[in-house]
């Protein structure tokens, strides 16, 4: 009787260390996102937009700097919602801010100096921008959440354009009816680097350095036109902004003349544009 007295007491120990109790921490939704972009009205328009973009990086705190809940999250679309790895969920009553970039960050075309890790209470931090040939965009936003609700909606991301959009316009000013021009392999000189102070009121960027050439083919498709028209570069490109006086811009196409259907003279010529101000967001 002592020994199976023994084993029963033996079972029932066994028996409650494998009891658990599950205490849960009240939680609302997972944190999930919104992003709007102004639309593209061109179809070699290299902006960024909402029907286009495909993913952005995110930093978040909750309350204070140090209540990380994001840190450089890549958020990815798909099909017509947004997913990220680390599913963070909403905190009833608690604030949140966030702070978010969308650009081609390869080859360090976007290099970013975060403060605090999870970004602070006024921006991101600061981002130097390379420019490689006009065609990579740069965005950034904020959003704030005072006080979250259990079932608190997505937040909206509405994202501002740091570059500047560049193409050219060109009119045929001949006074003959049978004279056409085409205008091909039009370039412009732009700035390569730059920095941008991404908790400032207004977006300004400082120390511009190096040069690069950028692309904008052809006018029309290098297609001629007659006189009166007004065609544009079928390319448009992205430029790092500048304040007037900041950068000559040295631009270069080559222009054709036709006398009805017979190619009568060819140029090849340079203008130098002074005293241009690019201003980031505009076109």
């Amino acid at each position: 009787m002592k020994k199976l007295f023994v084993s029963v007491l033996a079972i029932a120990s066994m028996v409650a260390c494998i009891n658990e109790e599950v205490v849960s921490v009240p939680q609302g939704s997972p944190i999930a996102f919104d992003s709007f972009v102004e639309n593209a009205t061109r179809v070699n328009d290299p902006s960024t937009t909402k029907d286009n973009i495909e993913d952005f990086y995110v930093w978040s705190f909750m309350n204070e700097v140090d209540g990380t809940v994001f840190e450089d999250e890549h958020v990815s679309k798909s099909g017509s919602n947004w997913t990220y790895v680390n599913t963070q969920y909403w905190l009833q009553g608690q604030s949140y801010y966030f702070a978010a970039i969308a650009g081609d960050r390869t080859n360090n075309q976007i290099t970013l100096t975060v403060d605090n890790k999870a970004g602070n209470k006024n921006g991101l931090g600061s981002a130097a921008f390379k420019n490689v040939d006009g065609t990579n965009d740069f965005l950034y936003t904020e959003a704030k959440v005072e006080s979250a609700s259990a079932n608190q909606d997505a937040v909206e991301l509405q994202f501002a354009h740091l570059l500047s959009k560049v193409k050219f316009s060109f009119v045929n000013g001949f006074a003959n009816k049978y004279n056409y021009i085409v205008v091909k392999d039009v370039k412009m000189t732009s700035v390569e680097s730059a920095s941008i102070d991404l908790t400032a009121d207004a977006f300004a960027w400082t120390g511009h350095a190096g040069e690069i050439t950028l692309d904008f083919a052809n006018v029309n498709g290098g297609v001629k036109y007659d006189i009166g028209k007004t065609m544009t570069s079928d390319n448009e490109r992205l430029a790092i902004p500048a304040p007037a006086n900041t950068k000559d811009y040295i631009v270069t196409f080559t222009v054709e003349l036709y006398n009805g259907e017979q190619l009568g003279y060819t140029k090849d010529l340079e203008v130098t544009v002074k005293g241009c101000e690019l201003l980031p967001g505009h076109a």
